[in-house]
């Protein structure tokens, strides 16, 4: 896999399986909870259709997935 210098945060839809850089941090922290942030609000926006199979997964600089709340101090 290709090493990046930034944590990413993915999207990734479900049903088609396609999936892109959603966005770029420098700290592990901030890309794991945007990636939560965004996935809840993906679920609870009442103008989103219900169903939605869009998920958020952040990872780090060598692709690994970040499994839980991180901190960068």
């Amino acid at each position: 896999m290709k090493k990046y210098n930034t944590y990413r945060v993915m999207g990734i839809d479900r049903m088609s399986g396609e999936d892109w850089v959603e966005a770029e941090f420098t700290t592990a922290a901030e890309a794991f909870n945007e990636a939560l942030t965004r996935t809840r609000t993906e679920f609870m926006d009442p103008s989103i259709e219900k169903g939605t199979s869009t998920i958020y997964r952040a990872y780090d600089p060598d692709g690994r997935r970040l499994l839980g709340p991180v901190s960068d101090s």
